[in-house]
Parts: structure tokens; C-alpha cells; sequence
């Protein structure tokens, strides 16, 4: 059940106000971070739409021991992050986005994936995935 709502404005009220812009990932990072802080010793799960399917976030519920669960097909494209100015090669066309990860379908079916398994309830039942 939601407890905590947060509000957040689009990029052109920001650029008017003179205010830094932040995504909805942003501020899901920042709820994430706060509730972790509020209850240290309890299982938290976060329940996203595709706004929230982003590696900044992942990897920030990761660190904080969150579970996030949004939607995402296996045929998504997930890139590295890129290197830093100082880092990128000279005299070419600046990459958009980093290096391209293999699928989700080719992580599933590599036999080197590990895994663990996760128990969920819901609709009055418990389900191991």
C-alpha cells in the first residue's frame, strides 16, 4: 500500500524557476533512500512503471538492499554508463550512451547466471519466483 507520495515538476517549470531538474528516477532514488533511513530493519519493495526502469535507480536500491520491481522485456537494450569527459576518446563523435550489454534472454540462458530465489504474496497466496 503507498504511504509516500512526492511531487515533482516537469523540466520546463524548473528551467523557469531557475531550479535544477530531477527525474522521477531522481526522486525515486531520494524516497528509497529516506524510507531506508526511516526503517532500517525491514524488507522494502518498490513497485514502478517503465519511468522507473533505469540503472541509476538499480543500482541505488541495490546498495541499499531494496527490492525494485518494474516492467521490462527481454529484449530491452541496457548500455554501460559512459566514460567521463576526460576519459573519452579524442576527435570522434561523442557516444550517446555506453556500450551495449548483452540481452536479458542472453543472461537468462548463460550458465554462468546466478540467481536467487525471491518469495512474493500476493492475492492471498505465497509464490517463490
Amino acid at each position: 500500500m503507498p504511504f509516500l507520495v512526492v511531487l515533482s515538476t516537469t523540466p520546463a517549470f524548473s528551467l523557469a524557476t531557475g531550479k535544477r531538474h530531477k527525474t522521477i528516477a531522481m526522486w525515486a532514488g531520494q524516497m528509497v533512500s529516506a524510507v531506508h533511513r526511516w526503517l532500517p530493519n525491514r524488507d522494502i519493495s518498490v513497485l514502478g512503471d517503465g519511468a522507473y526502469s533505469c540503472l541509476a535507480l538499480g543500482l541505488h536500491c541495490v546498495k541499499r538492499e531494496v527490492t525494485l520491481i518494474t516492467p521490462c522485456e527481454f529484449d530491452y537494450a541496457f548500455h554501460d554508463a559512459l566514460l567521463p569527459v576526460e576519459q573519452r576518446p579524442k576527435g570522434s563523435k561523442p557516444r550517446i550512451v555506453g556500450k551495449r550489454q548483452p540481452t536479458l534472454d542472453q543472461v537468462l540462458m548463460d550458465p554462468t547466471t546466478v540467481g536467487k530465489k525471491k518469495r512474493f504474496a500476493g492475492m492471498g497466496k505465497e509464490r517463490e519466483r
